[in-house]
């Protein structure tokens, strides 16, 4: 990962954990996630879980990036991938985000790509389908009990 694309992501986790922590039930870390200042950031350990959306009769495929960070809710960044991509071309990000606390979501479209997991072809796809999928992403992420729905980033 370049260092530019490196530090700002850092920066949007730290963003992220401003007014309470974001790593709660930590001991060795700080309330941004840091430990010994900036120059060593501590990365927590991640698991990932396939998480399937419904809407309306399709399925939305989705990988949920969680920290070993404690119990406690935390925030989210939902990953919307490109053009004819898959939630594949957020994995990168969601890693770096979530050792430093940061619960990520990455999904496919609906049709969105030839390697999609998601119901539909690309010839179903249209910005009203984005617009929908991502629409019951964000409604079901906020009920997710791991989720702190006051602190959504998409």
């Amino acid at each position: 990962m370049k260092p530019s694309v490196m530090a700002a992501a850092l920066a949007f986790a730290a963003a992220l954990s401003v007014g309470g922590s974001a790593l709660a039930d930590t001991t060795h870390w700080d309330e941004a996630g840091w430990k010994n200042g900036v120059t060593e950031c501590v990365k927590a350990p991640v698991h990932t879980e396939d998480r399937w959306i419904m809407n309306g009769n399709d399925r939305i495929y989705g990988k949920l990036f969680i920290p070993e960070t404690g119990a406690g809710k935390k925030p989210l960044v939902i990953f919307s991938h490109e053009l004819g991509c898959t939630h594949e071309t957020g994995e990168i990000y969601a890693k770096v985000l979530s050792e430093r606390g940061v619960l990520v979501y990455t999904f496919d479209y609906r049709g969105g790509g030839l390697k999609s997991r998601s119901s539909g072809t690309t010839r179903d796809m249209s910005v009203l389908t984005e617009v929908s999928d991502l629409e019951k992403v964000l409604k079901t992420a906020e009920n997710w009990p791991e989720v702190d729905r006051n602190r959504i980033v998409i």
